[in-house]
Parts: structure tokens; C-alpha cells; sequence
């Protein structure tokens, strides 16, 4: 890109860095073409943030195709400084399908395993909730598209259980369903580190994790509103280009300028400094520009945020953001001396800050904690008096 834009190579890293564009990763996504995808977002997420009395909410899925895979070589534990290890390569001794209801209110779990998942497999988990659910709730499942959930035995059976009610997810919308993060706790926790050379070893160690779920549960808790997952995606269809794909009938909000873009001037960054662009002597493609220094980031406007806080008189260097641990938190701007931490807040000492690692410029040991001061009867504490930062020794290197 910098030789076809006749730009140096540090250029287009810096505008990169000030667009947080990131050419070298990339990620799966699929947006829902479903044409009643406002209607059962609104539907799935109302039955998450506000539940129907006397009735129990369900969120229903299957995990197919689970394989039970002995490994090559035996697994190694992990040691000192090495993690787990186990091979690549690996035995296939069959697959099975998991059936699993969530509870979103106590997040217990309602499951059965099948070696396939066809309608008449699914009728007989709905058969297994039924038992199990008690008698005087009304039930409502979410579930998705799959086709086993819309054949002709199912529907009479539902029409034989007038208690239980569907409520479907959007098309290619599983995210909504929240099983699958359920799912995604068993596969991390459990059959990725499992072992087992045959399809009963791996249905037993899925029933005794999920008896073990179930003794301790935890849901899963949905904080999202529907009006805020429909902006969100309206504001992704509106950012996309060419992708033919309509926000869902949500309208677009107007796109917000950018604070460090100038559209009729040249690239301004955060800082404020501007960026060398094209028609720059230095990036010619005859005159290679010369290595310049980045420039610092400059110190904020409004004054210190804590009495005490600030460069030091006759400090010249410009600050610098804080690290994790050090500086001023009200603040977070580095101060150059250490911090005590009271319960109140983090205030500066006016101590000079001393390098870990005996450079310049390494990072300090972080602020330091001290107990409050007692509250019984006995003498008064003593007080140091105020530390004056004209004063002040330089930092031992």
C-alpha cells in the first residue's frame, strides 16, 4: 500500500493507529435477513427482562454431532511454566447428540442425549420437559428454524399440551438464544479436554457434568434492551457499503463525525499534530523521508483532578499517560511521584518516584496501601510534614 500510494511505510502505520484499523484480523458475521426480525427480537428479548408470571421460560436447542475422540498419545498435565499439552491427531469413536432446555430464571438445565436428532428424538425431550416442569406453569420455549421443531407429530403434540407456547429466534440469529452459551461453558469446560474411546464414556461424562451444573447453576443474565440490539445493528447496516442488506426496517441514525477527523483539511490525530500526507517532499519516492520521532502526547487542558496532582515546578518534560498501578487514579495522568491509597481516594504523597529496574523511564512498583489509621483511644498519630517538590531529590537510576 505505501509504494502504490506513494506514501513511506510509517506513514500508513500512523494512520492506521489513528483510524484503529486493523488489516491482519478479521472475524465471522452474518446479519439476519429474516423479514420479522424486529418483531421476534422484541418478543425473545421481553420474555429475558420481563417474564410472564406463573410460567416458566425455556431457551431449547441441540448441540449435534458431539465426538467422542481418544487421543493418539496420552494427554500431559501441565508442569511449571508449561501448560497442558495433547496431540493433534486423534480417534474417532462415534458422535451423539445433546437436547438441552435452560431455565433462565434459575439456570438449571433440562437435558437428554440421543445417538440422532430427528423429530421423533425431539418429541421425546419435549415428552422429558413436560415430566419434569411442574403442572401448574405455563411454558414457553424459544427455539430456532430447525426443521424437526415444525413437523406434523409435533405440532399435534403441542396441540395435545396446550400449556406450552413456541417463540422463535430470527433466522441465522442464534446469538438471541441464550442455551448457546450454555453450550459454549460445556464444550470449553468439558469436551475439549475430554478423552473418551467410546460413545458411552462421553455420554457419561455429559451426564455427570450436567448433574454437577445443575447442583450449583448459574444463569445467564440479559442486559441488553431490544431497542438497543436493533440501533446497534441499524448502525452496522449503515457503516457497511455495498452489502445490499437493509437494517430491518430500523432506521439508520445519522453517522457521527469522527473528533480527530478534519474532512476538508489534513488527517488530524488525537494529539493534534498533523500527519505528513502525499504531496510531503519527505514521501516522495525519490527522497525516503527520514526517521522522525513520535510525538508526545500533550498534557490535558483542565488542571489536576486531586490538590497535589501535576508535573513538579520546573518539570519540562511533557506528562504521559499512567500505566496500570501508578500515577494518580482520579486523574490518571503520571505525576512522577508515588501514590498512597486511602479510602476515599488515591491523593499524591509528593515523594519522588524511584525506577524499579534502575532505568529511565521503567515502570514503578505501583501505588502502595496502608491500613487506615485506628480509631480507639491511644496517642495521636504522628504526621509528616508537607513535602515541598522544589525540594525534592532526583529519582536514583
Amino acid at each position: 500500500m505505501a509504494a502504490t500510494k506513494g506514501m513511506s511505510q510509517s506513514t500508513v502505520s500512523r494512520i492506521w493507529r489513528a483510524f484503529a484499523l486493523a488489516p491482519h484480523r478479521s472475524q465471522t458475521s452474518k446479519l439476519s435477513t429474516d423479514p420479522l426480525f424486529i418483531d421476534k427480537v422484541r418478543d425473545v428479548v421481553g420474555l429475558y427482562l420481563d417474564p410472564p408470571e406463573k410460567a416458566l421460560v425455556l431457551c431449547v436447542d441441540k448441540k449435534s454431532q458431539i465426538q467422542a475422540l481418544d487421543r493418539s498419545q496420552p494427554v500431559l498435565p501441565m508442569t511449571p511454566g508449561v501448560p497442558e499439552r495433547r496431540s493433534h491427531d486423534y480417534i474417532r469413536a462415534g458422535t451423539t447428540t445433546l437436547f438441552a432446555a435452560l431455565e433462565v430464571a434459575t439456570g438449571k438445565v433440562i437435558g437428554s442425549l440421543h445417538r440422532r436428532h430427528r423429530a421423533a428424538e425431539f418429541k421425546k425431550f419435549l415428552a422429558k420437559v413436560d415430566k419434569e416442569v411442574p403442572a401448574g406453569l405455563q411454558v414457553h420455549l424459544i427455539l430456532d428454524h430447525y426443521a424437526p421443531h415444525k413437523t406434523p407429530d409435533i405440532q399435534k403434540w403441542l396441540l395435545a399440551h396446550p400449556r406450552f407456547h413456541l417463540h422463535f429466534t430470527p433466522t441465522t440469529a442464534s446469538w438471541v438464544n441464550l442455551v448457546e452459551r450454555w453450550f459454549a461453558e460445556l464444550t470449553q469446560k468439558k469436551l475439549k479436554r475430554g478423552v473418551h474411546r467410546s460413545v458411552q464414556a462421553l455420554e457419561r461424562d455429559i451426564r455427570a457434568w450436567l448433574t454437577d451444573w445443575n447442583n450449583q447453576p448459574r444463569p445467564f443474565i440479559w442486559t441488553k434492551t431490544a431497542d438497543e440490539i436493533l440501533d446497534k445493528v441499524a448502525a452496522y447496516c449503515h457503516r457497511i457499503s455495498d452489502s445490499g442488506h437493509k437494517p430491518c426496517g430500523v432506521a439508520a441514525p445519522s453517522p457521527r463525525p469522527l473528533p480527530f477527523l478534519d474532512v476538508e483539511g489534513p488527517l488530524i490525530p488525537f494529539g493534534g499534530t498533523d500527519y505528513p500526507t502525499a504531496a510531503d517532499p519527505q514521501d516522495a519516492a525519490d527522497n525516503p523521508p527520514a526517521r522522525q520521532a513520535r510525538p508526545r502526547p500533550r498534557a490535558p487542558a483542565a488542571g489536576p483532578a486531586v490538590p497535589g496532582c501535576g508535573p513538579r515546578p520546573g518539570r519540562t518534560r511533557p506528562m504521559r499517560r499512567s500505566p496500570r498501578g501508578s500515577g494518580c487514579r482520579p486523574c490518571r495522568w503520571s505525576t512522577g511521584r508515588i501514590t498512597r491509597t486511602t479510602r476515599a481516594a488515591v491523593v499524591c504523597t509528593g515523594r519522588p518516584v524511584r525506577s524499579w529496574s534502575g532505568r529511565p523511564g521503567a515502570r514503578s512498583p505501583g501505588p502502595t496501601t496502608r491500613s487506615p489509621p485506628p480509631t480507639g483511644p491511644g496517642p495521636p498519630p504522628t504526621t509528616r510534614p508537607p513535602h515541598s517538590s522544589t525540594a525534592s531529590t532526583p529519582a536514583r537510576v
